[in-house]
């Protein structure tokens, strides 16, 4: 049951630096900005901020409120990305995983929508350096970075759709996965392990020893004409990093999962 034990935790030992962070943003109110409240730092031309969850196709486990980055209700600057990102504490060694729920719409004149894992002395501003998982998904398809960009064959994201992911780190490899799973209505579906040329585990962005930990997670769009009132974006909810208390228990159970279900 891989699915079960994903959702569980998949998270092994972690150094004493490491804490757990969950962002629901079910506390904001709708239209309100995201940036500068519970940690999060916003930079680049977009603008995020809270939305009801009342689009048609919105499931209603997303609660009433989720950050969006898609329809913002004006044009911005003509070109460069605008990044949401939160600091949740330095994980030095084992496994980290961090899932959310996450839904883009890649339409008009939007490249891109991307997904980050990094050094937690990294700044979103500070573009690829000290980057470890790196996700892209844009009109060529899904993405993931092994030390290049590689189209993922066995998985494919379709617009405005919401799906659970979860980014697996193993600091002590330098190494990652992707697991993602498609909600119908309300219900989440098989989740499926991201690969491409039939191997699962992929290498840091940045295999340099100046990143040294996993500690903060970022969200980014990158569009020649930023996000507007057309819709396109991306759009995130329910961000969770367990804590590693809780982990621990789980650990075993869920490890002996994945790799037996890669196996199969």
């Amino acid at each position: 049951m891989i699915r079960l034990a994903v959702t569980l935790g998949i998270v092994v030992a972690v150094s004493s630096f490491a804490m757990g962070f969950s962002e629901d943003f079910e506390s904001y109110g709708a239209g309100d900005a995201v940036a500068g409240v519970h940690g999060w730092i916003e930079t680049g031309y977009g603008d995020w901020f809270e939305t009801n969850a009342v689009a048609s196709g919105d499931p209603s486990f997303l609660g009433t409120r989720y950050a969006d980055l898609g329809n913002n209700g004006h044009s911005n600057p003509t070109s460069g990305d605008a990044r949401l990102a939160q600091v949740f504490g330095r994980t030095t060694s084992g496994i980290l995983t961090v899932d959310f729920d996450v839904s883009f719409s890649l339409v008009g004149n939007l490249n891109s929508c991307n997904i980050f894992l990094c050094d937690s002395d990294r700044t979103p501003s500070s573009d690829v350096a000290l980057q470890g998982a790196a996700i892209f998904v844009g009109f060529v398809g899904l993405r993931v970075h092994d030390g290049d960009w590689q189209t993922v064959d066995n998985f494919s994201v379709q617009n405005d759709t919401w799906y659970h992911a979860w980014i697996t780190v193993d600091l002590d490899d330098r190494t990652w996965q992707l697991a993602m799973a498609a909600y119908a209505g309300e219900t989440l579906g098989a989740t499926t392990i991201v690969s491409y040329a039939g191997d699962d585990t992929f290498a840091f962005r940045d295999p340099g020893a100046a990143l040294d930990d996993i500690g903060m997670i970022e969200f980014a769009d990158s569009s020649a004409v930023m996000a507007d009132s057309a819709g396109r974006g991306l759009y995130v909810d329910n961000v969770n990093v367990p804590e590693p208390a809780t982990l621990s228990l789980l650990a075993a159970a869920g490890v002996l999962a994945i790799r037996r279900r890669i196996k199969a």
